[in-house]
């Protein structure tokens, strides 16, 4: 490994969605890298719990292993010059990661289907699963996010947004 860490030992992050990953992250002594994936805060809380059971079990400290979250991410003081620099690009990102998976599923889907899930998927993560809104509405959701069990957070803005948007 080149440059050679400062550090001796390396913290490992698992990539995972599913309570059995969590599960394993917790026994390995890995520390987890997640997102809502088809799954919502509570459900998320629940997988920590998991996680940190699993890591006592294994003899470890339950609460030093590190569960981050990666959220969708705009924030900016007008909510509604959010929603109109937000919808279009994204609702373009869900789509193009939408018909790949259900392509891989055996499962071809109609425009208004595909249409109706992406409407569907763009409501969710913009009000429960991403942080989009002025600062006091995204501090909320950040709190919510710490109050599941989460220890940091990993802001994606990496959706197709308007470069001078995400600047301003």
């Amino acid at each position: 490994v080149y440059p050679r860490p400062v550090q001796s030992d390396l913290d490992v992050w698992y990539v995972t969605t599913s309570k059995g990953g969590f599960e394993h992250a917790g026994r390995s002594g890995y520390n987890v890298f997640t997102m809502l994936y088809g799954i919502d805060l509570p459900e998320l809380s629940k997988n920590i719990s998991v996680y940190r059971k699993a890591r006592q079990d294994a003899g470890l400290d339950p609460e030093t292993g590190k569960v981050s979250l990666m959220m969708h991410t705009f924030v900016h003081p007008d909510m509604e010059w959010v929603q109109k620099v937000v919808e279009v690009p994204f609702k373009k990102y869900i789509r193009s990661s939408l018909i790949p998976h259900m392509a891989a599923a055996g499962k071809e889907l109609s425009r208004e289907e595909i249409d109706r899930m992406v409407d569907y998927s763009y409501a969710r993560y913009f009000q429960t699963s991403g942080i989009f809104g002025t600062p006091q509405q995204c501090s909320e959701q950040v709190d919510m996010a710490r109050n599941a069990g989460v220890n940091e957070i990993a802001f994606l803005q990496d959706f197709g947004m308007d470069y001078s948007a995400v600047i301003e």
